[in-house]
C-alpha cells in the first residue's frame, strides 16, 4: 500500500540523531516532560548558528506521536507509527557530528528522544541539511514502509575571528544575522575579497521587496545594523551583492 506525507513533520531530527550514532558514546538527555509531538527547536527557529574554529553544540528534543493521519487514495487514514530507522544524512558542516538517544538510533512511536550536534566547524558557510529515513507504520493492519526526505533545516557557520582577513578565496561570504529570530534590530556581518559597492535587500517569501540599501563593502569583514522594526513577523530572505557576485540567507522576524 502506497501512502503519502507519513509523519514528515517530525522525521528530520530522527535522521540527525541516527546519522552518526556510532561515532561517539556521548548522549544527550531526553526531556520526558515534552508531551506535544514535534521537534524542538522547530524549523522556524532552526538550529543555532556557529562560528568557524569555535566549539559548537545544539541539543534537539523530539516527541514521536503514536499515530499520524496520512492520505491514501485521496482519503485521510490513521497510521500507527511502529518505528523510524535512520538511513542517511547529507550536508553536514565539516567538523560537526551527532549523537543520538536511544543509542540504536531507532525511534518507536509514542516515545521521546533527543540528539546533540557537536564538534568544531572547520569551514564557514550555509549548510542545508538533507536527510533520508525509513518509516515503518501499520495501516489497516498491514505493516508499511515509506522512504522520506527532509530538507528544511540548515546550519550557518560564520567566519571565525581572524579568519575573514585571510580568506581570499571567497569573493563574498554572508554570515547569519544575529540575533535570529529578530524583533526590531539585527546585525549582519559579511566578508568581501575587495572594496566594492553592494546592495542589501530583504524580500518576503512571495518575492516582494521590503527593504533595500546600497553601501560600500571594504576588503575583509564588514558589519551592518539592520532596522526591521517596521516589517511584519514572518520568514524573509536577505541578500548582499551586485551584478558580479551575490550571497543570500534567511531570517525570521518574530514580533512580541
Amino acid at each position: 500500500m502506497k501512502s503519502k506525507n507519513l509523519f514528515t513533520k517530525f522525521l528530520f531530527l530522527l535522521i540527525l540523531a541516527g546519522a552518526v550514532c556510532t561515532q561517539t558514546s556521548a548522549q544527550c538527555v531526553i526531556d520526558n516532560s515534552i508531551t506535544l509531538p514535534g521537534i524542538y527547536p522547530d524549523s522556524a527557529t532552526n538550529f543555532a548558528s556557529g562560528t568557524q574554529g569555535v566549539p559548537y553544540s545544539q541539543v534537539i528534543q523530539v516527541r514521536v506521536p503514536q499515530d499520524s493521519i496520512i492520505i491514501v487514495g485521496g482519503f485521510p487514514v490513521t497510521a500507527t507509527i511502529n518505528l523510524i530507522d535512520v538511513t542517511s544524512i547529507g550536508g553536514l558542516p565539516p567538523g560537526l557530528s551527532y549523537t543520538c538517544n536511544p543509542v540504536t538510533c531507532i525511534y518507536v512511536g509514542n516515545s521521546n528522544g533527543c540528539a546533540e550536534i557537536m564538534g568544531t566547524p572547520t569551514a564557514a558557510g550555509y549548510y542545508p541539511l538533507q536527510a533520508v529515513l525509513e518509516t515503518n507504520a501499520t495501516i489497516f493492519g498491514v505493516p508499511t514502509t515509506q522512504i522520506d526526505t527532509i530538507d528544511y533545516y540548515f546550519i550557518d557557520i560564520a567566519i571565525g575571528i581572524g579568519i575573514a582577513e585571510v580568506n581570499s578565496e571567497a569573493e563574498l561570504v554572508l554570515n547569519q544575522n544575529v540575533p535570529n529570530p529578530v524583533t526590531d534590530y539585527t546585525q549582519i556581518t559579511y566578508y568581501s575579497s575587495k572594496n566594492r559597492i553592494i546592495s542589501l535587500t530583504v524580500h518576503d517569501l512571495l518575492g516582494s521587496l521590503v527593504y533595500s540599501s546600497e553601501m560600500e563593502a571594504h576588503k575583509g569583514e564588514n558589519f551592518f545594523n539592520l532596522n526591521l522594526s517596521g516589517i511584519s513577523s514572518g520568514i524573509y530572505v536577505y541578500s548582499i551583492g551586485n551584478d558580479e557576485v551575490k550571497a543570500t540567507k534567511r531570517l525570521v522576524i518574530a514580533k512580541e
